[in-house]
């Protein structure tokens, strides 16, 4: 995945859910599997190159968490390094989401924390 270009005419997916109400892109190549809710997260979605068939396949991890993202050390909006990783950090609502993968996706994490926006069904 990080191999890669990552400009905006190459993010022509989306991951969408009514039930959370909120959408995050995706790249063109990615594929995405949505776990819902999960013993410690809201909401908890992967992202990879190849195909995700259980928990812990995907290569980037997407959740959404309770508090804010202060609490979890992080500041709403940006994408910080820890150790080999990198996590970016959304507040949305009460809760916040974090998006994590190795610190060579950082461009891509980065992109996807500037572009959740609201799920607004269509009419």
């Amino acid at each position: 995945m990080s191999q890669q270009k990552y400009e905006e005419l190459l993010w022509t997916q989306k991951y969408c859910t009514s039930h959370v109400g909120f959408c995050v892109p995706a790249h063109k190549n990615w594929y995405f599997k949505s776990f819902g809710a999960t013993t410690t997260t809201k909401w908890h979605v992967e992202f990879s190159t190849s195909d995700i068939e259980e928990l812990g396949q995907g290569v980037i991890l997407f959740n959404l968490v309770s508090g804010s993202s202060e609490n979890a050390g992080g500041v709403s909006g940006s994408v910080k390094s820890i150790g080999d990783d990198a996590v970016g950090y959304l507040d949305w609502r009460s809760d916040h989401f974090e998006i994590s993968a190795h610190s060579n996706l950082l461009p891509a994490i980065e992109y996807m924390v500037k572009h959740i926006v609201e799920y607004v069904p269509v009419q």
